[in-house]
């Protein structure tokens, strides 16, 4: 995906310029179908789903960004935020208190925050843990609060 989104910036601009009023179906084939290899991009209710060769998914949703919601196993259990799904978002310069003026980022407030508070975070709300992972450079650490 960090691949993926790189060519998208190189080809379409920042994220924050992106089109947030497409929908998420479009919005996944426009930004990310051509840079990924994937099995299909389908239309969920209001939602999209990128379906990879490898079983992972993306589920994007439209709210003030677009919920990017990443599941490392698809379709298999637990799918729980924090275990085996992590939220990302995208979103348009006019909102800068969550990504700043990034566009794309991990769930969190404006301020990167530091690991310890990312760690707190992530097990009240495991909607955070894809920050704690940033952090950790994308790495499980042994006090990682959730397992699959």
């Amino acid at each position: 995906m960090a691949q993926a989104l790189i060519l998208s910036v190189d080809e379409n601009g920042d994220v924050n310029e992106w089109d947030m009023s497409l929908s998420p179906e479009i919005f996944a084939q426009k930004y990310f179908g051509p840079y990924l290899k994937t099995l299909s991009v389908e239309k969920n209710g209001n939602n999209a789903i990128i379906y990879f060769p490898d079983g992972t998914t993306v589920s994007m949703a439209k709210g003030r960004c677009m919920d990017c919601i990443f599941d490392t196993n698809g379709t298999k259990k637990p799918n729980e935020v924090g275990r085996d799904r992590f939220v990302f978002l995208a979103c348009d310069k006019t909102i800068t208190e969550w990504c700043s003026n990034k566009g794309w980022c991990t769930y969190r407030g404006n301020n990167q925050p530091t690991r310890d508070k990312a760690l707190e975070a992530c097990k009240k709300t495991p909607h955070y843990c894809s920050s704690l992972l940033e952090i950790d450079n994308w790495e499980f650490k042994k006090d990682y609060p959730y397992r699959l």
